[in-house]
């Protein structure tokens, strides 16, 4: 029915690596926490030892908690608030213990740690918000008491379901253990202990000697997202639970919302009373869409805190997986670039270049020019060709420039391009040929035969053992085709 959240956290003190969760002589656990055994009976255990601390974190151990068990907590059994304080610290088996009276039942850590969300408002959560419910009551009880609220540290509360009394344990002591640990799992354990969220140092003690409403009540709304969220970072973006559990009663939403957002400082004691009244009895599944569920949520959560905060990396890597994209695609594309040119002399270079023109052959074309040159030629004849062979699947037939044609007008089922009049003239050296070339561009349009005088002038490198067109300059001279 319960995960368990698996944490392992290594301080800076630490001798060896420390895994917790064992009993006191063989490994310290994760955190304190009264023995279950006989042996150590009437014995809150530290986690602290010396085959895993270094002695001078004993000693530091040791010399803080001999001032920290001077201070009270405090037992709430129904409307009966009894004070609660350690006896002394002491050095056992190379461990730190404190002797006191033990407190039955769990930590709120340990119920934290067991606690699985489901999808739909019942069950278990019924049965964690009950528990919280007695908790802040408790807590009103002490502030009756002694006129301040006691922190809600995680692993400082006790929740007895046998007598259903709740014992805080003073805070002095557990914090002080805690900060003696270190790492992850004192960020966890503070959670709802920071003044609005606002204090995460390692030690809160100043902030806790004197708790008011406000302070209380974001704990408590910290305490009811912390659970239902399991253990969701509290950050300055929350997300509204009702994203997360859609049939949660509105009004317990709403007011976790507002207060973890500083909107309102309204106590959470009647949401959470009419909230556990409106919980179904049954145990009947609901089936939930898979984008509210509690996964997708929180994925689509981070996605977008990572999109708001890195969009620039974002925006740097899409630039560099284009650049190398066309770099590839470049390579590719001229490995595969067919070998026309090998054995052609400048010359035959140009004169296929004007043949493959007339054919649009734009294989053979693309060949002949040295990587990106003529790209604008290449767009024109690409466009040439797919608006011809079009108008040929609809019947009508490609055909070249013939002298038995009428000049201005063409038979129909017809279409003419091609090239005619061709002259080339070298301008050029044999290292740098340069081609000088005239010709009329003949082509049909709406049963009408237009032409071109053209007058273009080619430029040619030798690269690996082959002759290719680098540069070409394009000018029309004159034109029968409307602009």
């Amino acid at each position: 029915m319960f995960k368990k959240l698996s944490i392992a956290v290594r301080s800076p003190m630490i001798k060896n690596k420390n895994y917790f969760g064992q009993e006191p002589d063989v490994l310290p656990p994760d955190t304190a926490g009264f023995e279950t055994t006989e042996q150590y009976s009437g014995l809150f255990s530290t986690g602290i030892c010396e085959s895993f601390f270094s002695k001078r974190t004993l000693v530091n151990a040791l010399t803080l908690l001999q001032d920290a068990v001077k201070k009270e907590g405090y037992t709430v059994s129904g409307e009966t608030v009894t004070p609660y304080s350690f006896d002394e610290v002491t050095n056992l088996k190379g461990c730190v213990y404190i002797r006191g009276r033990k407190v039955g039942g769990k930590t709120l850590y340990d119920l934290y740690r067991e606690f699985r969300p489901d999808t739909s408002f019942y069950g278990t959560y019924r049965d964690i918000l009950k528990i919280i419910q007695a908790i802040l009551n408790a807590a009103v009880a002490v502030q009756r008491h002694t006129g301040s609220y006691p922190p809600l540290l995680l692993n400082s509360i006790y929740y007895d379901d046998a007598s259903g009394s709740i014992t805080f344990l003073p805070f002095s002591v557990i914090d002080s253990i805690n900060r003696l640990h270190g790492g992850q799992l004192q960020t966890i354990l503070n959670t709802c202990c920071a003044d609005g969220g606002a204090n995460t140092s390692h030690s809160i003690s100043s902030s806790q000697e004197n708790i008011h409403e406000k302070t209380f009540n974001w704990g408590a709304a910290c305490l009811i997202y912390f659970f239902f969220t399991s253990g969701e970072p509290i950050q300055d973006t929350y997300i509204h639970l009702q994203n997360i559990i859609p049939d949660i009663p509105r009004p317990l939403a709403d007011t976790v919302w507002y207060i973890l957002r500083r909107k309102t400082n309204e106590s959470l004691k009647k949401p959470i009373d009419e909230s556990i009244e409106s919980i179904p009895k049954t145990d009947e599944r609901y089936r939930i869409p898979l984008f509210k569920r509690k996964r997708t949520t929180f994925l689509l959560h981070k996605m977008g805190n990572f999109l708001t905060h890195r969009w620039k990396l974002i925006v740097i890597c899409m630039i560099c997986a284009g650049i190398g994209f066309y770099l590839i695609s470049d390579l590719i594309s001229g490995s595969k670039r067919p070998d026309i040119t090998a054995g052609l002399t400048p010359r035959e270079v140009v004169e296929l270049y004007y043949s493959a023109t007339e054919d649009l052959n734009l294989d053979v074309i693309d060949s002949l020019f040295y990587k990106k040159a003529g790209k604008k030629i290449k767009n024109e004849l690409s466009t040439l060709y797919v608006m011809l062979r079009m108008e040929q699947a609809y019947g009508e037939k490609l055909v070249k420039p013939d002298e038995n044609l009428n000049s201005s007008e063409v038979p129909q089922g017809y279409k003419v391009f091609g090239i005619k009049d061709l002259k080339i003239e070298s301008k050029g050296s044999l290292d740098n040929p340069v081609f000088f070339a005239t010709y009329t561009r003949v082509l049909s349009s709406e049963g009408t035969m237009y032409e071109s005088s053209i007058e273009e002038t080619i430029y040619l490198q030798k690269i690996n053992e082959r002759w290719y067109i680098t540069k070409s300059v394009r000018t029309i001279v004159s034109s029968t085709q409307p602009q």
